[in-house]
This record gives structure tokens, C-alpha cells and sequence, in this order.
């Protein structure tokens, strides 16, 4: 069995698109094994967690990584405590049993090209994101 995670960059607005800044929407899975994920991946992300920020009850959102805020993200600001925390999510990666793929949509490209109707960019990648889930799934005679 292996579970997929999506999270998106950007959003499917497509009267934003002739901006350079919201031009594309990309959609990224992560596949992990359920058994590994339920088990030594969520291990390891907790210990990094609990090593860190001193609790493991958080999630890990990029915006508040980089900007350093709010609790429990300020401790990031000690350049110790910010290199031992880089140096865990790498290991982590390093060490890591996932697949990653993305599927990006150019929205301008898109509108351009199907004036008359265009299909809505979440929606498109989202769909793409799941054939190639269920064509991987296949490939190792796997469920998801």
C-alpha cells in the first residue's frame, strides 16, 4: 500500500495569469510506503520535531520556516538551532523511501490555447497527479 501527499505552489486563478508571479500552478505528490510513513518516516520527523522546537505537535509549513515565526519557529533565529535543523531535513530526505513527482501548468499558455474552454488548472493537474499515482501503482502491483 502506498499513500500519495499532494501540496500545491501557486492557484488555479486564471485572470492572474499574464503575471509572471501567478503564471503557473504546480502540484507536487510525494508517494511513501504506508507502512514506512505510519512507522519510521513519522519516527524520524518527530524526533526531528521534538529536537528542534521541543514538541512534535506542529506542522512544518514552509512560510513559517522561513520567516521564523510564529512560536515555535522564532528558535530558528539561533543559527545553531537553524543549521541542526537543515542538517536533520536533509538527513531525512537522504535517507528517505518516497517517490516525488510535480505536475506544473502554465496558465497563460493554457488560456491562450484553449480560448473557447480550458480546463480548471487545479483540476488538470490534479488529474494528471493521479494517473501517474495509478500508472506507478500499477507498475509495482500496488494499492494506494
Amino acid at each position: 500500500m502506498i499513500r500519495l501527499f499532494v501540496d500545491e505552489v501557486g492557484h488555479h486563478n486564471m485572470k492572474s495569469s499574464a503575471d509572471p508571479n501567478e503564471q503557473y500552478l504546480g502540484l507536487c505528490g510525494v508517494m511513501l510506503p504506508l507502512e514506512y510513513e505510519q512507522g519510521e518516516f513519522t519516527d524520524k520527523l518527530n524526533a526531528l520535531k521534538t529536537a528542534v522546537f521541543g514538541r512534535s505537535d506542529l506542522c512544518l509549513h514552509r512560510r513559517e520556516i522561513i520567516d521564523r515565526k510564529p512560536d515555535p519557529f522564532t528558535v530558528l533565529k539561533d543559527e545553531s538551532k537553524r543549521n541542526q535543523f537543515d542538517e536533520l531535513v536533509l538527513g531525512l530526505l537522504e535517507e528517505g523511501k518516497y517517490r516525488v513527482f510535480t505536475v506544473v501548468i502554465d496558465k497563460r499558455e493554457h488560456k491562450a490555447k484553449y480560448a473557447v474552454w480550458q480546463f480548471q488548472p487545479y483540476h488538470y493537474c490534479m488529474t494528471v497527479m493521479l494517473e501517474r499515482y495509478v500508472q506507478w501503482l500499477q507498475r509495482l502491483g500496488a494499492g494506494g
